[in-house]
């Protein structure tokens, strides 16, 4: 599986971040966003990087289809965790 993966900051303050990222696998081109501020990443303020990193995350998902069977990033586990309980575990124990 060869993806190719580019990244375009598109800004960054001392506040917030926000990174498009572009993943292109066959014939196939995903694109999202990735954002990070003191409100949706209270306890780090690294923000570039969890921009990046949710952005990065998402576009790999879509383009192998994981995202389609339920999977989420790391970054994203924890909020789908609590909102449907069970989920992301049932959903891991299904495939592996």
């Amino acid at each position: 599986m060869d993806i190719e993966v580019s990244i375009d900051e598109y800004s960054s303050y001392k506040d917030h971040a926000s990174v498009k990222v572009t993943a292109k696998m066959d014939n196939e081109v995903v694109e999202e966003l990735g954002s990070a501020n003191h409100l949706n990443c209270p306890v780090n303020k690294y923000y570039l990087e969890m921009a990046l990193k949710r952005a990065t995350s998402r576009v790999v998902l879509k383009i192998t289809k994981l995202s389609l069977y339920g999977f989420v990033g790391e970054e994203s586990a924890n909020i789908v965790q609590e909102k449907n309980g069970q989920y992301i575990e049932d959903k891991l124990n299904e495939y592996f």
